[in-house]
């Protein structure tokens, strides 16, 4: 029911709505649209207040003496906002994790937090007044509530920039695979392929735009879970090229792109991923002025002979990326992943290059307070693929020492991944 709950604050887009500030649900309802009823609506907000969705505050005295005679938009909204997460005391990030959506908002509220973004204010008695807030219900139900971002529904803005909204979308259409959670382990299936009638979940992705599209909105929204942190946090202009394998449509390359002036980018994924890339890369105002440096090349990572290798022309160090992959596959196809990387370096130039896996892991440490959050990937990879799943250090040193590397170093970002290095051996 929280995910539910959840699912529908973002579809009916709240979050923006109390942008302008503190709203009723009448106010809230006449906005969202002419079927929505206020009462049943503040019934909902009410339970969202109490989980720490949103923030409800009563009408006081003073707003009821001071109000006018129609509610006007608040000035106070998530842009101008003057106190950060601690000023509703976060309760978002307390609130509790039944599932994965839940659970990356609160590493989005980690996120916020470790870069001092504001999200959110409790609006005072002398706020509510200069709104000229009503004092009652038109459906009668009583005293009246307003309701405004909390922690948790700031980052669901889309003025945030932490926005988990996409994510949650993606979490709304994977929900399904999660009550299919008992059957799949009593019969030893896979829940996914329960819930999809027997599809795998890259072909259920490639057979449903609709399906696509919130997923590749979703994994550009990883970015904002710590994507954005490693790309900014990471030396990159160290390497001369970096190639992003099974890199989507490019939204972390993009970001080392931005933060890093140095290296020119190849992106590397299937034909598919590379087609809605072309045109990203081509006409969307953030990708294309970072064009000129990167290119695309479509291929599959188990097939050798498509992998971009690193570039002759050039002496340059390299960095292959695999970010986000690794979870996505057991450990047999992570191995010929691994090996399919390890035969386009030559010994010649084994020196130059350095593999960048990058993952939230299922380490304790380092970062101990996200070790849950990781956990709940790990869930995720199960329900999906099975097999796949988050890795602790040691079983990342079997697969590297199987596949001709071995693991360097192992450093944390400000947000939930885990940079592992490993050079060619």
């Amino acid at each position: 029911m929280l995910a539910q709950v959840l699912f529908m604050i973002v579809n009916l887009g709240i979050p923006d709505l109390l942008l302008s500030g503190p709203r009723t649900a009448d106010d809230l309802a006449a906005n969202i649209g002419p079927h929505v009823h206020p009462d049943r609506l503040a019934r909902i907000l009410d339970f969202a207040a109490a989980v720490g969705m949103v923030n409800r505050k009563k009408i006081s005295g003073n707003a009821r003496k001071d109000r006018k005679a129609a509610a006007t938009p608040h000035a106070n909204g998530f842009a101008t906002a003057a106190a950060a997460a601690a000023a509703d005391g976060c309760r978002g990030a307390d609130a509790p994790a039944s599932d994965g959506a839940m659970s990356q908002l609160k590493v989005g509220l980690l996120e916020a937090r470790s870069s001092k973004t504001v999200l959110a204010v409790d609006p005072s008695d002398q706020d509510l007044a200069a709104a000229g807030m009503p004092s009652s219900s038109s459906s009668g139900r009583g005293p009246l509530y307003v309701y405004s971002l909390s922690a948790t529904s700031a980052c669901l803005t889309s003025e945030s920039p932490v926005c988990c909204a996409d994510m949650v979308k993606m979490f709304e259409d994977r929900s399904q695979e999660f009550a299919c959670l008992s059957e799949a382990m009593r019969d030893g299936k896979i829940p996914f392929e329960v819930f999809s009638g027997g599809k795998l979940f890259w072909q259920h992705i490639a057979e449903n735009p609709s399906a696509a599209k919130t997923f590749d909105l979703a994994m550009a929204q990883i970015n904002n879970l710590g994507g954005k942190a490693v790309a900014a946090k990471y030396p990159f202009n160290k390497f001369e090229t970096v190639i992003d394998v099974a890199g989507g449509v490019g939204g972390f390359l993009r970001e080392i792109m931005i933060r890093h002036k140095k290296p020119c980018g190849v992106l590397f994924d299937q034909q598919g991923q590379i087609e809605r890339a072309e045109k990203l890369w081509a006409h969307d105002t953030i990708y294309q002025p970072h064009a000129h440096r990167v290119q695309l090349v479509a291929g599959d990572v188990f097939d050798v002979s498509t992998i971009p290798p690193p570039p002759s022309s050039s002496s340059g160090k390299v960095a292959y990326i695999l970010r986000n992959i690794l979870h996505d596959w057991p450990d047999a196809d992570c191995l010929s992943i691994l090996q399919s990387i390890r035969q386009c370096v030559t010994a010649t130039d084994a020196s130059r290059v350095k593999l960048l896996v990058i993952e939230p892991t299922s380490m304790e440490t380092p970062c101990k307070n996200i070790y849950p959050h990781r956990l709940m990937s790990d869930l995720l990879m199960l329900a999906a693929f099975g097999d796949a799943k988050e890795r602790n250090k040691q079983q990342f040193e079997a697969l590297f020492g199987a596949t001709g590397w071995k693991l360097t170093k192992i450093t944390p970002s400000n947000g939930i991944f885990l940079i592992l290095e490993a050079v060619p051996v």
